[in-house]
């Protein structure tokens, strides 16, 4: 298992290069990660990018 700041900058890459709307189901799969994790890794780097001003 990955901590959660490798895990956010894989779900940040991932979201680059999928090609439609990543899903949390498809993330959790691809991370071996429970989809609560990978859910509550989304919502973290959603307050990160409002924070910072930051957008995708």
């Amino acid at each position: 298992m990955y901590n959660d700041k490798v895990m956010k900058s894989a779900l940040e890459s991932m979201m680059f290069v999928w090609g439609e709307p990543l899903k949390v189901k498809d993330a959790a799969e691809v991370l071996d990660a429970d989809k609560k994790v990978v859910k509550d890794l989304f919502l973290d780097l959603q307050r990160e990018y409002a924070m910072m001003g930051r957008g995708i």
